[in-house]
């Protein structure tokens, strides 16, 4: 992912703030070191929410956000009725509502099966005029509750059916943590995918590391990609498992549940076209550890992995950049 320079993300923050119909008050954007500050006065908590998200959409990663939401003329026992008024229009208190609410803040809690359930109650009470914030303590109904293998599977259709191409997209789950990795080829897949993947019952959260295809795949990454979707499919969940490529090898790192998943792990990357040779450094979970080599091979895993999740690679630790 393209990665800003600080001083330019503030002036691009700024700039679409002011520009934003939507919102009215007076937002101030200064940059502290790498953590970006928003401060001013708005009407709403949505105008609030609004400009963190606007941040976050141009790559802001760390935001202290003071801006503050001009308390509205209803008290507490007021504020209490409309938003519990609110949520049951958009036909969501029946297994969540407020809690309580003070100086303006309403609480939420109960239960929910999805986290676009969650995000629609936290929306529906933050339009409420004179809300100064919500604090969601909505929890995932038991029932709810699916295995992570499940998950993926159904977070795939829900992607496919919403027109996302699943091809280009890899999700994994863990404790009902969705990871979403690949290349969003169309402006509104990244959106899209996430937004598909919120609505399937037991999610609990997603993780969007979905990216533009500012450069093509090149073949080794193409056939560490193909090592992934096969771990995927074979029920291996690859959230902690990362892969590269380099001259037909295919390394393997990180943690699995099982020796067993950890011998089928090999077995895949090299059934893989393009893998003649793998190196397992897998280690099982609460056992032993397997120390991976350094220098080169490392290099090329941070070259792979930690320039598509949009950070910069580094020198191998103990030793000099070169």
């Amino acid at each position: 992912m393209f990665e800003m320079d600080p001083s330019a993300l503030e002036r691009a923050v700024r700039d679409a703030l002011t520009l934003m119909p939507e919102i009215k008050g007076d937002i101030s954007v200064e940059r502290d070191g790498n953590v970006l500050r928003l401060s001013g006065v708005v009407s709403s908590s949505e105008e609030k929410i609004l400009a963190e998200r606007v941040a976050i959409r141009l790559g802001a990663r760390w935001i202290q956000n003071d801006i503050v939401v001009e308390s509205g003329e209803l008290s507490s026992e007021q504020l209490h009725r409309e938003v519990a008024r609110a949520l049951a229009e958009a036909g969501i208190s029946s297994r969540s509502g407020v809690e309580k609410v003070i100086d303006g803040v309403v609480y939420l809690s109960g239960r929910v099966f999805s986290a676009a359930e969650a995000e629609e109650a936290i929306k529906t009470a933050a339009e409420v005029r004179g809300v100064r914030d919500v604090v969601s303590k909505m929890t995932l109904a038991p029932e709810a509750v699916a295995d992570d293998s499940v998950l993926v599977n159904e977070v795939e259709e829900a992607i496919a059916a919403a027109g996302v191409a699943v091809e280009n997209v890899r999700a994994s789950a863990k404790d009902g943590f969705v990871y979403l990795e690949g290349i969003a080829w169309k402006g509104r897949d990244k959106e899209r995918a996430e937004r598909a993947a919120k609505s399937v019952a037991g999610v609990r959260g997603v993780v969007n590391r979905l990216r533009a295809p500012e450069e093509p795949l090149s073949e080794d990454e193409r056939v560490a990609w193909d090592v992934l979707r096969g771990l995927e499919k074979a029920r291996i969940n690859a959230v902690d498992v990362s892969v590269a490529v380099a001259a037909g090898t295919a390394f393997l790192e990180g943690e699995v549940d099982s020796e067993e998943q950890r011998e089928k792990a090999s077995a895949i990357a090299l059934s893989t076209p393009g893998v003649g040779n793998v190196r397992n450094d897998l280690a099982v979970r609460g056992g032993s550890h397997v120390e991976p080599e350094r220098g080169p091979r490392r290099l090329l895993r941070e070259k792979r992995f930690l320039r598509g999740h949009g950070r910069r690679a580094g020198p191998p630790a103990g030793g000099k950049a070169a």
